[in-house]
């Protein structure tokens, strides 16, 4: 689990990367429309994509989970612990 929080910790950091990308074509387009900018913009919506679908797969991975600890177990207290 651990692994797939990080993949989407590194998702995350990626589309946060390519908006900085986008960012700075912007600036330097004077507001018209450049082969950089629509490469930045191309490259933020497929890490956006990609970053979806990792947190899909956590998603699913925790349904999966939640299926195989099963209804009778309770999750409560302050630490949100599983009690039997």
């Amino acid at each position: 689990m651990e692994s797939a929080v990080n993949e989407v910790e590194a998702g995350y950091n990626e589309i946060l990367e390519a908006l900085a990308r986008v960012s700075e074509a912007e600036k330097g387009s004077d507001g018209g429309r450049t082969a950089a900018k629509d490469a930045a913009l191309q490259n933020a919506i497929r890490g956006r994509e990609i970053f979806r679908s990792k947190c899909d797969r956590v998603a699913e991975t925790l349904e999966v989970a939640k299926r195989m600890i099963g209804p009778e177990s309770v999750v409560g207290g302050a630490n949100n612990r599983i009690y039997y």
